[in-house]
């Protein structure tokens, strides 16, 4: 299976749960997520991008009828405009979406817009554009866990990974190596890790599952 119908854990500022409010019941909000998942499903069978563009119609009415999952048809429609490489429709998207979803994470609304123009530049080989987004991007990251360095520096050191990945602070810090690993590789990310690894310093756990992040592609997007 593709990325794209993932739904990244990491992402916990996103709503993965049903619907089960009054209103939800009326709009059959998980009929709507069952079907735009299965619409995406059948174009990796059929390869028939009719589907992926039928998903994105049941993920805006998904977004006007149900309250409680906005933020799941949110991420699934980024997902799919992803997939059909039609950026400039996700970036006018990304500027109609409430920056009171990234409350926790108040960048997110700025890194996606920065996100898909580096897709975009990517996508027609623009590597200066790309690599210029990039190192915004970075450069934002980085600002934003240094002023949280003290709950990082706990948070990374929990036994548990799934402990680690239910904190926004690991979606921060999982979007920075991935973007790093872009710039520079995946070697010098798997470098730095395992260096914090061997000092104690870094759930090594966590670290593989950032690894696992750091292989998929710059034009799939799931929430890095």
């Amino acid at each position: 299976m593709k990325n794209l119908v993932r739904l990244f854990p990491l992402l916990i500022i996103f709503s993965l749960g049903s619907c089960s409010s009054e209103k939800c019941s009326q709009c059959n909000c998980n009929k709507i997520k069952e079907d735009s998942y299965n619409l995406i499903n059948d174009f990796y069978i059929d390869n028939d991008s009719n589907k992926l563009e039928k998903s994105v119609l049941l993920c805006d009415k998904g977004i006007q009828c149900c309250d409680s999952m906005v933020n799941f048809f949110s991420l699934r429609k980024l997902c799919v405009l992803a997939e059909l490489k039609d950026y400039d429709k996700a970036l006018i998207f990304i500027e109609s979406i409430d920056s009171i979803m990234f409350t926790q994470l108040p960048y997110y609304k700025s890194y996606l817009k920065t996100r898909f123009i580096a897709m975009r530049a990517q996508n027609t080989n623009d590597t200066i554009t790309r690599d210029s987004c990039l190192k915004m991007i970075e450069k934002q990251l980085d600002g934003f866990l240094q002023s949280k360095k003290n709950e990082v520096n706990e948070m990374t050191l929990k036994n548990e990974v799934s402990e680690i990945l239910s904190d926004p602070l690991s979606t921060t810090i999982t979007q920075y190596y991935y973007v790093k690993s872009i710039l520079y590789g995946n070697k010098s990310v798997e470098d730095e890790l395992n260096e914090l690894c061997r000092a104690g310093r870094f759930n090594c756990k966590f670290a593989e599952h950032i690894l696992i992040c750091c292989e998929t592609s710059l034009l799939e997007f799931i929430g890095m």
